[in-house]
């Protein structure tokens, strides 16, 4: 269904498709939207299908603000489940794009955390990884997304000791993230950077 929605569009183009007014339409993309974080974490089986679900009618039908996190999710498959990092990378550029033009900061720490953490790193080295982690993570504060400002918080660690961050660096980058994750009462993601400080 995908092939037949883009309709020989090129990942680009969908920068430029119209935006959907349809009320029932876009409150099923919404809610397919809200769903892919869950069932990425809780119900990993259906992911593809929520996120294929919800890109197939953002193509199908037009863009509104949660389209670029379908555009994230189906990157993210593209990369990790059929190896194409350069459509995968496209994609996930599309959402960035997408929601800048949308002026929605509501996502905006969303589809720059998929960005930077499962996406960049096919096409780019690790090292870019952390400047857009950074951003999500200022983007979530920004909108008061505690949920994604968290999971940005603990992944950003990973991604700053993987790049090779030197030991006390990365300790106090991590005591930063402890920190935000003290405050916000997430006492799973503390306990996930206590270990990532082990």
């Amino acid at each position: 269904q995908v092939a037949d929605n883009l309709a020989g569009r090129d990942i680009a183009d969908l920068l430029h498709a119209p935006v959907l007014h349809d009320l029932q339409r876009k409150a099923a993309i919404d809610l397919l939207s809200a769903l892919a974080p869950c069932t990425y974490i809780g119900r990993p089986i259906l992911f593809p299908l929520m996120s294929l679900k919800c890109l197939n009618l953002s193509l199908r039908y037009g863009n509104t603000e949660e389209s670029c996190f379908a555009y994230s999710c189906y990157g993210v498959m593209l990369v990790s489940i059929y190896a194409d990092t350069a459509a995968g990378y496209a994609f996930s550029e599309l959402a960035i794009a997408l929601n800048e033009r949308f002026g929605d900061m509501k996502l905006r720490g969303s589809v720059l955390h998929v960005h930077g953490s499962n996406i960049n790193f096919w096409r780019n080295h690790i090292a870019h990884d952390l400047p857009i982690l950074d951003r999500a993570f200022a983007a979530c504060l920004a909108a008061g997304d505690l949920v994604y400002g968290n999971y940005v918080a603990f992944q950003s660690i990973w991604h700053a000791l993987e790049m090779g961050k030197p030991l006390p660096d990365g300790a106090r980058y991590a005591d930063t993230r402890a920190e935000f994750a003290t405050k916000t009462k997430n006492d799973m993601v503390l306990e996930t950077i206590r270990i990532e400080q082990q």
